[in-house]
């Protein structure tokens, strides 16, 4: 501000060496406009986060997570494909994680079953995946999105922190959803399960006084 007042041009990277400590310090947050599909922005925003946007070590600071311990990951999304069955996308806070590696997310143990980097509709398989990097864990049935899991390996403690989630918005609309054949209901159930399992805000209820099927969002 004093350059400004100055009738001094502050140097570029001054700028936004300056912009990026704001971003990481939580003083700031970017507002970035693109679009997509035509590829708009997009080139920008990723630079943002591999320049600008805080590192593994500051979501460690901001969780109060210890930087040694028990490799550590958490659940930001749940996708379900038609030949690559459950996919859950997360990211890794701390350590590494291997394909087969036994993990648990305080409730459940399971092994995982396939390691991928996603880049659009294509994934490409991992030997490992270290901390700060995101990536499809496969089969992880029991696990849902806002879930964090650790290792579980002979050398480490289990214990699971508490990492703070966002509780799902509360639903605003609804519609009745049915079948032709009542055939179908069981696939209908299954199908809405794992639309919920993808979309935590979503819910699925049947209303005892109309008998319909609803789902709400």
């Amino acid at each position: 501000m004093e350059e400004l007042l100055s009738d001094i041009e502050p140097p570029r990277d001054q700028i936004f060496d300056d912009l990026a400590q704001d971003l990481r310090d939580g003083l700031i947050v970017p507002l970035l406009i693109g679009a997509a599909e035509r590829g708009n922005g997009v080139t920008r925003l990723l630079k943002a986060l591999r320049h600008e946007a805080p590192g593994i070590e500051r979501t460690r600071e901001r969780l109060g997570l210890a930087a040694s311990g028990a490799p550590l990951a958490h659940i930001m999304r749940t996708i379900h494909t038609a030949h690559g069955g459950k996919l859950s996308i997360g990211r890794v806070i701390r350590g590494s994680f291997t394909d087969g590696d036994s993990v648990s997310n305080g409730a459940a143990e399971q092994r995982i079953a396939g390691v991928s980097r996603l880049m659009g509709s294509s994934s490409s398989k991992q030997e490992k995946i270290s901390e700060g990097d995101t990536a499809a864990f496969g089969r992880l049935e029991s696990f849902a999105t806002g879930n964090s899991f650790v290792a579980v390996r002979p050398d480490t403690k289990t214990r699971l922190p508490a990492l703070m989630a966002s509780p799902p918005l509360p639903p605003v609309h609804a519609f009745a959803i049915g079948v032709k054949d009542r055939k179908e209901e069981t696939r209908l159930a299954a199908a809405l399960a794992k639309l919920i399992d993808e979309d935590p805000s979503l819910t699925f209820t049947q209303d005892q006084a109309s008998g319909e099927m609803k789902l709400a969002g």
